[in-house]
């Protein structure tokens, strides 16, 4: 005729849920379970960005770019990437993408001289000011060519790809895709003020 009362887990968590025991009675529960699940990509790969937390919870990483959480409620939590926040209501149970991009520079065909700019920002597809900023040629040389811009190209976007034309120095690009810069130059003509044309003398 003794009774008790006990918290019931399922797969060590805690259900909040109490079993309570008269005797030998027996007391059946429906406890659910959910699944939430995130992916992370950069530049259309899986890969990991950073922690990844869904509430309060760290999430569990499986592989490069997978995470996930498992649940015995159906509350709508904060999620978090890389101290970010993602969204502030995600559904137990649910499935949600990430995907971030970079901006590279690349050299022409001429293989000019001198080096690219570097951009070492990591850009969140969908994030609030989501916007590059195109540099100049920076230490780029090019003989007597005369710097153009750059031609921008874009991969792994949602929203359309391919060749977005020439872009020069200081315009705005929203990052929602991979964008490679490619440098481009034009000949000139030249004249007595040329100050940067190179002159190598040599004799044999």
């Amino acid at each position: 005729d003794s009774s008790a009362s006990y918290t019931l887990y399922v797969d060590n968590t805690n259900t909040k849920q109490v079993a309570n025991f008269a005797g030998s009675n027996t007391v059946s529960y429906t406890v659910n379970r959910y699944t939430t699940r995130v992916n992370t990509y950069l530049d259309g790969v899986l890969s990991d960005i950073g922690t990844v937390t869904f509430g309060d919870e760290e999430m569990v990483k499986t592989a490069a770019g997978n995470y996930f959480y498992i649940s015995t409620n159906n509350e709508a939590r904060k999620l978090v990437v890389d101290g970010e926040t993602i969204s502030d209501s995600i559904a137990p149970g649910s499935e949600s993408k990430v995907d971030y991009y970079t901006l590279s520079y690349l050299k022409s065909a001429d293989e000019e001289s001198g080096n690219v700019p570097v951009d070492t920002k990591v850009y969140r597809a969908g994030r609030e000011g989501n916007i590059a900023t195109l540099a100049g040629k920076g230490s780029l040389y090019n003989g007597g060519k005369t710097f153009k811009g750059w031609i921008v190209t874009k991969s792994n976007s949602a929203s359309g790809n391919g060749n977005l034309g020439i872009k020069g120095e200081g315009e705005t690009l929203t990052v929602d895709g991979t964008l490679i810069a490619t440098a481009t130059w034009e000949s000139r003509a030249l004249s007595d003020d040329d100050s940067d044309i190179k002159v190598t003398l040599s004799s044999d």
